[in-house]
């Protein structure tokens, strides 16, 4: 029993491998961890120098601040494809729609559209699913 058991896991985890949507979500949080990694270097830097060579371009350039922004700019781009990847890509299992459902919730408060994109994706997603589909 346990055999079928790590059987139908694997399974499982074949299928979410297989969703576009699960793929983009583990490249977002790859992307996400190096944005945020490469930011905290930027606000370090920041931080070490005096409030009133703040804004100086020359200091920002000398102490390195000019190119760890630089940097921050160039590893969001990638983040904000992804994204918008997200939103236009059709999940084909439950933890896809699940993650497309949850950057929905977060999207809802800021976004001016409310999120029409990501939520055409996730009922098209749900209505391709037969169990999703099927009279209950």
């Amino acid at each position: 029993m346990s055999d079928t058991m790590f059987d139908l896991g694997r399974r499982h985890s074949e299928l979410c491998d297989a969703d576009p949507v699960v793929k983009l979500a583990r490249a977002r949080e790859q992307a996400l961890e190096a944005w945020g990694e490469a930011q905290e270097e930027a606000d370090r830097i920041m931080a070490a120098l005096p409030r009133e060579a703040r804004g100086d371009p020359k200091i920002e350039e000398t102490s390195g601040y000019a190119a760890a922004y630089e940097r921050t700019m160039r590893l969001r781009e990638p983040v904000l494809e992804i994204e918008g990847r997200l939103e236009e890509t059709r999940a084909t299992t439950p933890a896809g729609l699940l993650i497309q459902a949850r950057l929905l919730e977060a999207a809802l408060p800021s976004s001016g559209d409310g999120g029409s994109r990501l939520l055409a994706s996730i009922i098209a997603g749900l209505e391709r699913m037969p169990e999703a589909t099927r009279d209950g």
